[in-house]
């Protein structure tokens, strides 16, 4: 059901969960012209509410009831969730990117000056790590504050009220789906946003210029096994309210358990780029989705799709059990793994439908790299969908594809 064109969309953009993108579609959509200015976001709960009634979208890290209440009119609340540990990682690898310059006085984050000049597992083992709010049930907390006018450290209070005011966001969408999350949140406002094999940069928007005028590239996620258990420990209430985020995000919108994996692209291929839904792999080379970077621990079923095509040539008689092409699936966490593989002979691949491929993979740690790929053998053309699926293995749907189960 759409919601009312002449209430106020109020966006609590939690930190590394794509909001830099989705505020990026909403500026460049038709309310784009509405947005309240970022340069008054710290005096929003003290402006006269009549100088408020222009705008029509408000987007803030976090935000205090009284703010909320100072906005005129019926507001539209939504948010975004992502895996809260691929959340942490994320905001850890973002803060090591930072220039840090401490002479010059290049301190963008003051958070960076510990993760710049500590190892990472050092970091996290340290009490530093512990006040930081970003590395300890982030959501959690910032659910609570953005509908309860006090501050605490009771970790089971802030949990408690957190999952008993999530109905009242109109919308919650998830970062593992953000194409049918954009596409529902579309609907529900009546905006068409891009397509997002063609959404802009993340952090790198029109929206939010200079974005990334400080940051220069850094170190990854790679902690020790006793100091994940330790990070684990520490998020709990991040974690069992995401599960809950889960549940009514697939329930009350309708979002797919699934995770979509995107960002594809062509090394060594001929890429005839979109046709209808396909990609065209016509020569030896592979095509790679990804890298879908930062994934948690666990065990997950990746499916791919392939099918043989006539593009540009027939299709030569090859025999049945002639490999056309190899599914590969690697990661990087502390160095590079391959997770699974498998070879695709002849007989398995169809000119008429696509083909489901599934390979299961398992961590006990993070991967802070992850990458699918399929490799053409040069033998036929392929075809292949533009992007992929992944789901947690909580049940045994998949077929165990050459195995590995070396942890991380």
């Amino acid at each position: 059901m759409k919601i009312d064109s002449t209430r106020k969309t109020v966006f609590l953009h939690m930190q590394k969960t794509a909001g830099s993108d989705i505020a990026a579609q909403f500026y460049k959509s038709r309310v784009g012209k509405y947005f309240f200015p970022e340069d008054l976001r710290a005096t929003l709960a003290y402006l006269p509410s009549d100088s408020l009634e222009r705008y029509r979208f408000f987007c803030g890290h976090e935000y205090r009831p009284r703010e909320i209440r100072n906005i005129p009119g019926e507001k539209m609340l939504f948010t975004f969730f992502r895996d809260p540990i691929e959340r942490l990682m994320s905001h850890y690898e973002w803060l090591a990117s930072y220039k840090l310059d401490i002479e010059n006085r290049i301190i963008p984050q003051p958070e960076t000056i510990p993760v710049k000049t500590m190892p990472c597992d050092d970091f996290f083992r340290s009490s530093i790590s512990d006040h930081i709010p970003a590395f300890n049930n982030y959501y959690t907390r910032t659910v609570y504050e953005f509908f309860v006018d006090e501050r605490t450290d009771d970790i089971d209070r802030m949990l408690s009220v957190a999952l008993e005011k999530l109905h009242l966001f109109d919308f919650i969408g998830l970062v593992d789906c953000y194409g049918h999350s954009l596409d529902y949140l579309g609907r529900l406002l009546d905006i068409r946003f891009d397509d997002p094999a063609v959404r802009p940069k993340i952090n790198a928007t029109q929206a939010l210029s200079g974005e990334n005028a400080f940051h220069e590239g850094g170190g990854s996620f790679h902690v020790r096994p006793e100091t994940f258990e330790r990070i684990l420990d520490r998020n709990q209430a991040d974690i069992e309210l995401y599960r809950q985020v889960r549940r009514i995000a697939q329930a009350r919108f309708g979002l797919p358990a699934t995770r979509a994996l995107t960002g594809f692209s062509t090394h060594g291929v001929v890429h005839r780029g979109y046709e209808g839904p396909r990609l065209y792999i016509d020569t030896e080379g592979y095509l790679q989705f990804g890298p879908y970077e930062r994934v948690n621990a666990g065990d997950y079923i990746v499916t791919f799709e392939l099918k043989a095509n006539q593009c540009f040539r027939s299709t030569p008689s090859i025999e049945p059990e002639t490999i056309v092409a190899i599914l590969d699936i690697v990661g990087s966490c502390g160095g590079d793994f391959e997770f699974a593989r498998r070879a695709v002979k002849w007989h398995e691949i169809s000119l008429e439908r696509m083909t489901r491929f599934t390979l299961r993979i398992s961590s006990t740690m993070p991967i802070s790299r992850f990458e699918c790929r399929v490799y053409s053998t040069g033998i036929c053309e392929l075809e292949a969908p533009v992007s992929m699926q992944m789901e947690n293995s909580a049940d045994d749907r998949a077929e165990s594809v050459m195995p590995n189960d070396t942890a991380c």
